[in-house]
């Protein structure tokens, strides 16, 4: 995820869309919950995020993105998606 200060507000958007999930699919509240839940280390819950600094949220994204995830086979996410990108890219080239 990237994060512009010029754009707080659709950062708020992204974030809440992001966080959404269907109520009648229950392995997708695990996974938001832990979202949250790892986010909360660096961000309090209910907080303004205008006096975070950017320093912060690029050290929390960064700590974030490259934490093995199981259903990634605890590969990072980062790399997945740089892989993805790049195979995406390949492939478009074809």
């Amino acid at each position: 995820m990237y994060y512009s200060r010029d754009d707080e507000s659709h950062f708020g958007t992204a974030l809440t869309e992001s966080a959404k999930y269907h109520e009648h699919r229950s392995g997708e509240r695990g996974a938001t919950e832990n979202a949250n839940g790892l986010l909360r280390q660096y961000v309090k819950k209910g907080g303004d995020l205008r006096p975070v600094s950017d320093e912060l949220i690029k050290f929390a994204q960064s700590r974030i993105n490259y934490r093995p995830k199981k259903c990634l086979k605890f590969k990072l996410p980062a790399v997945v998606l740089n892989q993805l990108a790049l195979n995406w890219r390949v492939s478009l080239r074809s």
